[in-house]
Parts: C-alpha cells; structure tokens; sequence
C-alpha cells in the first residue's frame, strides 16, 4: 500500500516539477 503511495506521490511530484514533460 505505501509503495503505490509513495508511486503515486512521485508521479505528481514529477508533473508538478515538470509539467511540460508529459
């Protein structure tokens, strides 16, 4: 269960970072 958390965390932290990057 955390680890797709901490996926799913991830992934928006990257979107966020990085939104022209799709």
């Amino acid at each position: 269960r955390w680890a797709l958390d901490i996926n799913e965390y991830a992934c928006q932290s990257l979107q966020l970072n990085h939104p022209e990057t799709q």
